[in-house]
């Protein structure tokens, strides 16, 4: 099955197969930000222990670009995404029965070092095989990233309010994986016959600087979308004074609005240069974000997490998109150095607004997340002007 469009983007059944795969993805990122306030409640954990849970799976983040380095030289990069992903819903299904806090620490690490095998071999072979539409690819692609991550939340709140509880949720990504790999059997590609998109192996040298500029961008806008998502039930907690189940319902909208905001992105590609429309979209962000950390109602938090998520969402694939047209012959490179990025912002990020938010208060900690997409947009005016 192949679906094509007037511009020359094709979605082939291998395509269609890595958005699957990104989507049970996604319901893993959202699984730290779900979990801990239950885990907060049943072990008597403090702002700064829950804090140490995002760091440390931002360590695992950082390993995973050296490990797919390592496996890479043996194993072609479809065979690296199953191994990964079924590696990363085993560590998911454990979680649901850490009862120790150096427990749940640990599975934190092998959340981000499995979950960052998966996202790098999905961006690479997605860059590789759709090469000058790679944009449109990796936006759509995140778009059913983003479904996951929307699910989560709701899967695990409606789940804790039941007599199961909330690690009955756990249980949806294992049987998605299995699904999946019955349905897609016939896509996978087990030899290094495409070269780059398979096996790993590509030119070798430094990346240019631009690269790095543009991993900044990556490290900042990962910092202010997970920021949210890592701690905005519990600043929904503080603010609102709202039960745990019902801020991390709420912020299904945040994710909802990354669904559609990435499904818009994605049309807009079409037409629309990629930089164009992430400038407008950093600026539309940073509104968002000090708007939400203003809110003292409902209806102006569900507005800002919403407009937030379908600004914010988008940051990732459009950032990664310009990242390799710095270095269009490197994909896997670019691609485990933007989650190296990924997992640097989420190590200090949530480990700062814990601590932050021990000394001043989880909202004010909150509010210093409206300053990041400033910064992004320096970035990229300097990474603009090197490449001309």
């Amino acid at each position: 099955m192949t679906i094509s469009n007037a511009s020359g983007f094709r979605r082939d059944r291998h395509t269609i197969y890595l958005y699957v795969m990104l989507a049970i993805f996604g319901f893993k990122q959202s699984v730290l930000g779900s979990v801990t306030p239950f885990l907060r409640d049943e072990m008597g954990l403090g702002t700064a222990n829950i804090g140490w849970h995002f760091s440390i799976y931002a360590a695992g983040l950082i390993l995973s670009g050296r490990v797919v380095t390592e496996l890479g030289r043996h194993l072609a990069m479809d065979r690296i995404l199953r191994l990964g992903a079924m590696a990363m819903v085993a560590t998911i299904l454990l979680v649901a029965v850490a009862g120790t806090l150096w427990a749940s620490l640990a599975l934190s690490l092998a959340l981000g070092v499995t979950g960052g095998i998966v996202q790098i071999s999905i961006q690479s072979s997605l860059a590789a095989h759709h090469g000058r539409y790679q944009g449109v690819a990796l936006v759509e692609a995140f778009v059913l990233g983003a479904a996951g991550v929307f699910l989560g939340p709701l899967i695990i709140g409606y789940a804790a309010e039941t007599a199961l509880g909330w690690r009955a949720g756990l249980i949806v990504p294992a049987v998605l994986l299995a699904l999946t790999f019955v349905l897609f059997s016939n896509s996978f590609r087990g030899s290094a016959a495409e070269g780059a998109e398979t096996s790993g192996v590509q030119a070798k040298g430094g990346l240019p600087m631009g690269v790095f500029l543009v991993l900044g961008m990556i490290l900042l806008g990962i910092a202010t979308e997970w920021g949210i998502g890592f701690w905005g039930a519990q600043f929904l907690e503080v603010r609102m004074s709202l039960p745990p189940a019902e801020a991390v319902k709420m912020m299904s909208v945040f994710f909802g609005g990354t669904v559609v905001g990435r499904i818009v992105a994605s049309r807009l590609l079409i037409t629309f240069g990629v930089r164009p429309l992430l400038v407008l979209l950093i600026i539309l962000g940073g509104l968002c974000v000090a708007g939400l950390a203003l809110s003292a109602g409902k209806p102006l938090a569900l507005a800002a997490l919403f407009c937030g998520g379908a600004c914010l969402g988008n940051f990732f694939p459009l950032i990664l998109s310009v990242a390799n047209e710095f270095a269009p012959d490197r994909p896997t490179d670019v691609s485990q150095r933007a989650t190296q990025a990924v997992g640097l912002a989420l190590l200090i990020v949530p480990f700062g607004i814990g601590q932050l938010g021990e000394k001043f208060g989880l909202v004010t900690a909150f509010g210093y997340l409206a300053l990041f997409p400033i910064g992004m947009l320096l970035l990229l005016l300097v990474a603009s002007a090197l490449r001309k």
